[in-house]
């Protein structure tokens, strides 16, 4: 490969990392996910933390929660012909159907635990809590079927699979301000890992001509693993808590932007060997990617009657049209030639997603004097990825989920059980702008798409959870 073959590794290293640091469902715990993610003013267990932290302040003398949530992803791609024209109603195409073929993702279960203690030391006006935890977030597992020599199955070239560690330690105090009024902050140190596996093409400008149909079955293709790493990042989430009356509560959290500074190394493997590819040779590994995540902010409303039940309605903003650029910069890694070395020098990628927006709406009903308390909940949330820059490595879509569950306390002790399904929308892509990343050029034939097709994910979500007070 030569100097441009790292610089197309690098921008599709980016995106696929862009997406497991951003994205993550808009659920957590076995209460919030009862209730639709409407939980920010209700939050009144250990969870509070990751909704609005000014709520443990409602958690009196030494409390601790165990959880555990459990995410099934299932999904298909019903992937248009590479050269599929739009404008066209005449099928087949070179002797493919509109779709080409249904491709599966189908990843084993994703597991969440959640460990959390807190205690307010005896002070009226002050809690504290430490917890372990990490995002509920979707896996990625395509079908295997869909490989080198396969032209129909694109996907290739946006993910074979993904292995993702994503884990926060997190410090919260709560403090309350008057009667009515209560404020917190939680303070992370995030771990994030990312392990992936893709491939590439390889044909540059003079040989394309030549060897099209060879580089569409994967004839010149070759395989890129990656595992980034970002070891230590601080960010931080605060919250407020304010009771209007006996009825009316209303919260407003904020989500600080995480800035991810990862470093990592590449592993490349040339299925087929030619000419092209013998000629360069890369010297070293190593790399680094910088970027920021966008702000993030929520209000939410209450309206409860004591012992009885509640209803509430929260919003958040994620701003995502803020992402503007990714850097990726190659830490002493050369490209030799023919005797010639190059180092290779920082790239910037340009981004183009949209501001994103969350409605949820849930509520408990309460059953003899708190012993059993009934959740139900729903909620919307618009996607943030245009159909032109969409891609199997990117399940993202305007969604709606339904949840619901039980608690049930007995002296020291609730536990928490709930259930989720969310609904990816079906996208269908005509207008598609993604080509497959090319080792040796940066620009392609205009029939060699991989993005258009009709994609569509459910996810299901299983949570359950312990607290324990002592």
């Amino acid at each position: 490969m030569n100097f441009r073959s790292i610089l197309l590794v690098f921008f599709t290293i980016t995106s696929q990392l862009l997406f497991s640091a951003g994205y993550t469902l808009p659920l957590f715990g076995p209460r919030d996910t009862a209730r639709g993610g409407a939980f920010m003013v209700k939050a009144d267990d250990l969870t509070a933390v990751v909704h609005n932290p000014a709520n443990i302040i409602k958690l009196k003398g030494n409390n601790a929660f165990v959880g555990l949530g459990v995410i099934k992803t299932s999904g298909t791609a019903d992937y248009y012909p590479i050269d599929f024209d739009e404008n066209s109603t005449d099928y087949p195409i070179n002797g493919a159907t509109k779709y080409d073929k249904t491709i599966s993702n189908a990843p084993d279960p994703f597991f969440n635990p959640m460990l959390a203690v807190s205690s307010d030391f005896g002070l009226k006006k002050f809690n504290f809590s430490l917890a372990v935890h990490g995002p509920y977030a979707p896996d990625y597992d395509y079908d295997k079927k869909c490989s080198r020599g396969a032209p129909s199955c694109p996907n290739r070239y946006s993910l074979y699979d993904s292995d993702i560690t994503l884990a926060n330690l997190q410090f919260t105090v709560a403090y309350q301000v008057l009667k009515n009024l209560s404020f917190g902050v939680g303070l992370k140190l995030s771990y994030i890992n990312f392990k992936y596996n893709l491939d590439l093409i390889n044909t540059d400008d003079d040989a394309y001509s030549i060897i099209t149909r060879d580089a569409k079955e994967g004839g010149t293709d070759v395989n890129l693993k990656f595992d980034v790493t970002d070891k230590v990042n601080f960010n931080a989430v605060l919250g407020l808590t304010y009771s209007l009356n006996k009825y009316l509560s209303m919260a407003a959290t904020y989500q600080t932007p995480i800035s991810v500074d990862a470093d990592g190394t590449m592993d490349t493997d040339i299925y087929k060997s030619s000419v092209i590819l013998e000629k360069t040779k890369i010297i070293g590994d190593k790399l680094n990617i910088k970027l920021n995540l966008p702000h993030i902010f929520g209000i939410g409303f209450l309206f409860e009657v004591e012992n009885k039940f509640n209803i509430e309605l929260d919003f958040n903003m994620e701003l995502w049209s803020t992402h503007d650029k990714v850097v990726i910069t190659p830490i002493d890694v050369y490209a030799v030639n023919l005797g010639v070395s190059t180092k290779l020098s920082p790239i910037t990628q340009t981004k183009k997603w949209k501001n994103t927006y969350n409605v949820s709406l849930g509520g408990d009903i309460i059953f003899l004097d708190n012993t059993f308390v009934l959740s139900l909940g729903t909620f919307y949330e618009s996607g943030a990825i245009p159909d032109e820059y969409f891609d199997v490595s990117i399940v993202d879509s305007d969604k709606f989920g339904v949840g619901f569950g039980l608690s049930y306390t007995w002296k020291f002790l609730t536990f928490n059980a709930s259930f989720a399904y969310v609904d990816f929308l079906p996208r269908d892509i005509t207008n598609s702008k993604v080509h497959p990343p090319n080792a040796l050029q940066s620009d392609y034939p205009d029939d060699f798409i991989v993005g258009n097709g009709k994609f569509d994910t459910d996810i299901l979500v299983f949570s359950s959870g312990f607290t324990f007070r002592f």
